[in-house]
């Protein structure tokens, strides 16, 4: 944190007629510590905004490649369910065709018990 110590100087009301070379040169000096100090400031900032820049660009470039990331998190989750629900069709039919077989084997059995 920057901390600028300014002396201010008290002034009397028959003061204001009248700069004093002390005066003019402690007001001068006042100048040139307010200048150091914004000068100062000018550099901390640029620094900061610097920074700033060069997070905002990170954070950009996380924000791209995280919605890269999710859009290929969904396709994958598309594909997986996809060949999920083909397996578990392809399950059913398959049991629905082993059912069919053990039923005309059973008929064809009973059908020679019955012969």
């Amino acid at each position: 944190m920057l901390t600028i110590n300014v002396p201010l100087m008290g002034h009397t009301s028959e003061d204001h007629t009248t700069t004093s070379t002390s005066d003019y040169l402690s007001l001068q000096h006042r100048l040139s510590q307010l200048s150091a100090a914004h000068s100062l400031c000018g550099q901390t900032i640029a620094a900061k905004q610097s920074t700033i820049l060069e997070y905002s660009g990170r954070l950009e470039q996380i924000s791209r490649e995280t919605a890269m990331t999710l859009d290929e998190l969904q396709k994958r989750a598309e594909t997986a369910e996809r060949e999920s629900r083909w397996a578990n069709e392809g399950r059913q039919s398959a049991e629905k065709r082993l059912r069919l077989a053990r039923e005309e084997l059973e008929m064809l059995r009973s059908s020679k018990v019955s012969s």
